[in-house]
Order: C-alpha cells, then sequence, then structure tokens
C-alpha cells in the first residue's frame, strides 16, 4: 500500500550529548544571509536508514521503507491496521536515541515522497506485461525504459510512475532466500505522486492525513484507469520466445508462411515454391507448434485485502 515516505517534524529539540554519543556525520556550512554557522547531523540507523537533523531549525527529516521498518522487508504489502503500529514503534525508536516525545500529527511530508505501492501476482509473465506496459502512453508523462525491460516508469517533472520486476530488485539488493521466494512472479508498481496530488488530501501534507485507505484507493483507481492493454494479435509472448529451441529466424519464416496460408489457397501457394521449400515449409509448422492467443492481460488491485 505505502512503502518510503521521507518525513518531517519540526521544533524537535535534541540536545548534543545524544550526538556525542552516536558519532553521526556532522556537516557544517556557513549561512550567506546571516552569517551564522549552520550544523546539520545525519545519522544511518539500523531501523531507520536515514535520519537528518538540522540544529538551527530544531527539524527532524527521516526516510524510512514503512514495511521494512515494520516486517523487515518491503515485498509484504503494509496493512491498515498496521499504519498506528508504525508510529508507535517509530516514535519509541527515537525517544530511545535522543530521548524526545513526538505524536502522529508531528509529521509532514517531505519532498514529496511517499511511494504508494502494489504486487501484482503475474507468474511467468512479469516479461509480457512488462513488454506491453513499455508500449502504452499516458497522458502528460514521457515513458522510460532502464535495460532490457528492467524497469518501466512514466514520468514527467512532478510525478512517475514505476513497474519492475520485484524478484530481481530484492535479489539485488541480497535479501534472504525465504524473502526472494516471496517476490517469485511479482510485478511491483510504485506510484510517486506530486505535491499537487498530495495537497488534494491534507493541504499541509500531514502525515497522518496521507496514509489512509482512501487516499491509496484514489491514487491507485487513477492510475489503473490509464492501463489498459489492447488485445494481441496472437498468444506469443516473450517467455514462450525464450523457451523455444529453434532459432528465431526459423520462428519468423514459420510465421510468415502461416500468414501467406491464412490468405492464400494451398494450390496457388504452392506456385510459389519448389517441392522441397515447400515440404520444408509444411515441416516446420509441425515441428514449432505454435501457442494458443493468451487470455487478456489485466492488472487488477484487490481492495479488500488493505485491512
Amino acid at each position: 500500500m505505502f512503502d518510503t515516505i521521507v518525513m518531517k517534524a519540526s521544533y524537535v529539540l535534541i540536545p548534543n550529548e545524544y550526538w556525542n554519543n552516536l558519532k553521526p556525520v556532522i556537516k557544517t556550512f556557513l549561512d550567506e544571509e546571516t552569517g551564522l554557522c549552520r550544523r546539520s547531523f545525519v545519522l544511518h540507523d539500523e531501523k531507520i536508514p536515514y535520519i537528518n537533523y538540522q540544529e538551527w531549525s530544531q527539524s527532524l527529516i527521516v526516510q524510512v521503507s514503512i514495511p521494512k521498518f515494520l516486517y523487515g522487508n518491503n515485498v509484504r504489502l503494509l496493512q491498515e491496521k498496521d499504519i498506528s503500529v508504525f508510529f508507535q514503534c517509530l516514535h519509541e525508536r527515537l525517544f530511545e536515541l535522543f530521548g524526545v516525545t513526538l505524536r502522529p500529527e508531528d509529521w509532514y511530508l517531505y519532498h514529496n515522497r511517499l511511494d504508494v505501492c502494489w504486487n501484482f501476482t503475474v507468474g511467468g509473465q512479469i516479461h509480457d506485461y512488462l513488454n506491453r506496459l513499455s508500449r502504452l502512453h499516458l497522458s502528460f508523462k514521457k515513458t522510460v525504459i532502464t535495460g532490457y525491460l528492467e524497469t518501466v516508469a512514466f514520468k514527467n517533472k512532478s510525478s512517475q510512475i514505476i513497474f519492475y520486476n520485484k524478484q530481481k530488485e530484492v535479489i539485488h539488493s541480497r535479501e534472504s532466500k525465504e524473502v526472494i521466494g516471496q517476490a517469485d512472479g511479482l510485478l511491483r508498481m510504485e506510484i510517486r505522486p506530486s505535491h499537487h496530488d498530495w495537497t488534494k488530501f491534507s493541504r499541509r501534507k500531514r502525515v497522518i492525513d496521507l496514509l489512509k485507505v482512501d487516499v491509496f484507493t484514489e491514487i491507485t483507481r487513477k492510475v489503473m484507469n490509464q492501463i489498459i492493454f489492447p488485445n494481441e494479435p496472437d498468444g506469443i509472448s516473450l517467455a514462450w520466445l525464450r523457451s523455444q529451441p529453434s532459432k528465431i529466424s526459423q520462428i519468423e519464416t514459420l510465421l510468415g508462411f502461416q500468414l501467406l496460408q491464412q490468405e492464400v489457397p494451398e494450390g496457388v501457394l504452392k506456385q510459389f515454391y519448389t517441392a522441397a521449400t515447400y515440404v520444408n515449409r509444411k515441416n516446420l509448422v509441425k515441428s514449432i507448434p505454435l501457442p494458443k492467443k493468451q487470455a487478456k492481460l489485466e492488472l487488477h488491485i484487490d481492495y479488500a485485502k488493505l485491512g
């Protein structure tokens, strides 16, 4: 439902003695307007990957994957009932680190970063879905393909929608065998809405107003209404092509010959071939059985699983 979030709490006083024990990266710069020296403290905690404290404004910024923080991985989707648990655990950890007491109402979205996500279980058809997605054109967004269909993204300057093979991602990040197994056959969708999108739900982008099922539902339905795959002319897929021992040139010849068979009577078609070549083409048809026309590809979110 939701994954990585960057959020900010203001007027948080953290005494220097806490930082002396934690050994953060300290960044110092000169404020040209005031002539004062400013400091920020950056900490990479084992539970919260990124913490940034701006001493001059008493601003605390954290970046965390909510499901990773709660479950240990982000293959498992966040459920609505666990949102309150997230805040409780987060605040307990921050109190343990800095002795500060925070409430869910204190947090506001920072740099518009809150990933809205879903896992589609598509089995061995991930490449087929990515291939179809790469041919779609979404309004006011540019289609960007990374690698050989590793990632398909629809982007503009303020927002983006990303699809990728979740199992490949967790393999690359060296997750456990158990997590890699859980990610098998999952097509991941991640939506990063714009500032304008978020302010529709909360003018000041207060986090507790955004981490809600109805927000997830409205954002994803808007996207899913645009993800419509046209019917394919046949059942040939990338997965099928990869599974074939035959050369691509043979498959190409077979498809061309079968198209001619559909359009030209056999008695006439024979006239365009030598006897030996025609026999070879007929044998080719027998040796490479084409797949049946595949069912229409569709992506569907089961909103009943969000509880």
